[in-house]
């Protein structure tokens, strides 16, 4: 809790952004979404701060004034992404809120990230259970407090793909396309070096 004084050294149009900025932010079981500014003991306003972290908006339009007090109660649900997401962190979530809307938060999916489905490990009544959650759950599957996501890395047994390896001018992987022979694949390797025996082919 903060109760604004007008001694504080504060501009004079200040804002309760102004206030958090002072104050360090939330603590550690702090909400950052459900930030209240109260006036004679009635919340006037509610500060929401992924509105600002996320997508740089404010309410300008709440000022405070002298004896005002910003109440940061604690959180109520956090959940955690971890593996290929931009941005693999602890997110807190409102009530009501699906996981597409934590897709917007992490930044979405990394580039090498296996985007069809995610792992989840959720607290039962009696140990961890293990779900898998389809891309097309994704807009109305709503997470839990403690929920612990995984996006899988994409499968690095890529198809359509031959590796050719050993005494050949250019080893390494090659498309594979329908009538190609071991022949066909020498010449797209360069050939034979001139120390191959052909008669282990």
């Amino acid at each position: 809790i903060y109760t604004l004084s007008l001694h504080d050294a504060l501009p004079i149009f200040a804002s309760p952004y102004h206030v958090l900025h002072l104050a360090g932010g939330p603590a550690a079981k702090g909400s950052y979404r459900d930030i209240r500014l109260i006036r004679n003991g009635e919340v006037v306003g509610n500060i929401d701060l992924y509105e600002l972290l996320i997508n740089g908006t404010k309410h300008d339009d709440l000022r405070l004034e002298d004896g005002d007090v910003i109440f940061i109660p604690t959180y109520s649900s956090r959940v955690t992404l971890s593996g290929e997401f931009k941005k693999p962190r602890t997110f807190e979530l409102k009530e009501g809120e699906k996981f597409s809307s934590l897709l917007v938060y992490s930044g979405g999916f990394s580039e090498q990230a296996f985007k069809e489905k995610v792992y989840l490990e959720r607290t039962g009544r009696v140990g961890f259970v293990a779900m898998v959650i389809s891309q097309e759950e994704f807009s109305d599957f709503e997470p839990i407090n403690g929920d612990f996501f995984v996006a899988d890395t994409l499968n690095d047994r890529f198809r359509n793909r031959i590796s050719i390896q050993g005494a050949v001018q250019i080893p390494g992987y090659y498309a594979s396309s329908k009538g190609l022979t071991i022949q066909g694949l020498l010449e797209l390797a360069g050939g034979l070096r001139e120390d191959a025996d052909p008669l282990t082919l």
